[in-house]
């Protein structure tokens, strides 16, 4: 016949008492949720893409023209050039981008088509 053993707390058992500051399922892990963890991302990227586009223009684009002072983005912009073509002549966010574009350069392009020759020119605001 096989006997069950079970452990018990007390005087003189195997599993030590817990210590009276122990909270249970404090240290668990598992019970973290993911969902912060899943916000932050969906935020952060977008967020550090576009604030990415302004260094990327700035000093890891190669120059082109006779004069060197328009510089061409990595074409992993290419969502920024469209959105300033479709944005109001004028407006706030093709100001913005501009601005941001050209804060070393006098001009920048980006693509705003998947043809690699489709190209807007990004001028400096005054």
């Amino acid at each position: 016949m096989c006997s069950e053993v079970t452990a018990h707390r007390g005087p003189g058992s195997l599993v030590p008492d817990r210590p009276q500051w122990y909270i249970p399922d404090m240290s668990n892990d598992r019970n973290k949720p993911l969902w912060p963890w899943i916000v932050a991302v969906l935020i952060g990227l977008p967020v550090l893409y576009i604030a990415s586009f302004g260094p990327a223009c700035w000093w890891f684009s190669p120059r082109v023209g006779l004069t060197g002072d328009c510089v061409d983005a990595p074409a992993v912009y290419l969502p920024i050039g469209r959105l300033y073509l479709a944005a109001e002549h004028g407006g706030w966010i093709e100001h913005t981008i501009a601005w941001y574009a050209t804060l070393r350069h006098e001009s920048v392009q980006v693509m705003h088509n998947a043809d690699f020759n489709a190209r807007v020119q990004i001028e400096r605001p005054n």
